[in-house]
């Protein structure tokens, strides 16, 4: 199945076979799930895997990306080449996860209300076609918007959604504008929330970034590290540019200079989170995020 037919039941499919082919006797720790961005709701893809998984069991990855074009994105497994799919690796075995994320981006005006909106399709907010908000706040044409490529600005200005029972927010990103002036998101905003225009610091981002790795290292306690993924925003590279370096500085300074790293910029992050300030976790899907997992023996 594919994601833009189905994508809850194509990472359902992807999870259970993960599952299936995992080696017996052997306790399961995290699912490594890669997906392609453009074709469906990220929140379905998470709830998929999930139904197979659990929703506390350790979800990591990212949405593929395709370099801002925006045009399609692929993904692989063993020798083949997927577009429109959901993969992923059921890891196994005696080894211990820590896994950290954060954004550092911050809310700018005043919230605005979800009016009207059907899974990750945004219709309308505050009763006025969607794209509004960002003629409001860009001083843009639709148009305008349209030539400019609402992906490209939409990773800059996203929408955000406070988490209750916290301050953090979380992210969604606009991938496309319709021509009836809907947001298509990287993932859905249930109508009724609030949301607001958020905006990118380089030294808040670089320093959510330094909170993502200390939160993966004190589920670890720095024990004997293997390697570490990192699956990052884009949008974290748009920002930061030739200060990108210095995220990578960052892991090697609370993990060592010699530790094997992996990962790719992302247009979206699995990654699980604290519950609203509670102490179970969670996987969730986000946008602008730095996402780390931290494998150790």
């Amino acid at each position: 199945n594919t994601i833009s037919k189905n994508a809850r039941l194509a990472a359902h499919k992807a999870a259970s076979k993960a599952l299936s082919g995992s080696i017996k006797n052997k306790t399961t720790k995290a699912y490594m799930m890669f997906s392609d961005s453009l074709s469906g709701n990220g929140a379905h893809i998470l709830r998929g895997a999930q139904e197979v998984l659990g929703t506390s069991f350790p979800i990591i990855g990212g949405f593929a990306a395709d370099e801002l074009s925006f045009q399609k994105t692929y993904q692989y497994l063993n020798n083949d080449i997927y577009t429109d799919s959901v993969v992923g690796v059921l890891i196994s075995g005696n080894i211990n996860i820590g896994i950290g994320k954060a954004h550092g981006w911050q809310p700018i005006g005043k919230p605005h209300k979800i009016t009207k909106a059907r899974s990750n399709i945004v219709r309308e907010i505050d009763r006025k076609v969607a794209i509004e908000i960002y003629e409001d706040y860009l001083g843009k044409s639709f148009q305008e918007l349209k030539n400019l490529g609402i992906g490209k600005l939409g990773i800059s200005y996203p929408l955000g959604i406070k988490m209750k029972g916290g301050k953090d927010y979380l992210i969604r990103t606009p991938l496309k504008a319709e021509d009836n002036g809907s947001l298509l998101l990287s993932s859905e905003i249930p109508e009724g929330e609030d949301v607001n225009i958020m905006i990118g610091d380089k030294n808040l981002a670089l320093a959510a970034a330094r909170t993502a790795c200390l939160e993966a290292a004190r589920g670890i306690q720095k024990q004997n590290i293997k390697f570490i993924a990192v699956f990052n925003d884009i949008a974290r590279y748009n920002l930061l540019r030739r200060d990108s370096i210095k995220e990578t500085e960052l892991i090697k300074e609370v993990f060592g200079r010699d530790i094997p790293i992996m990962g790719f910029y992302t247009y979206g992050e699995y990654a699980s989170s604290n519950v609203y300030g509670q102490q179970k976790e969670w996987s969730n899907f986000q946008n602008q995020a730095f996402s780390i997992a931290v494998f150790s023996e």
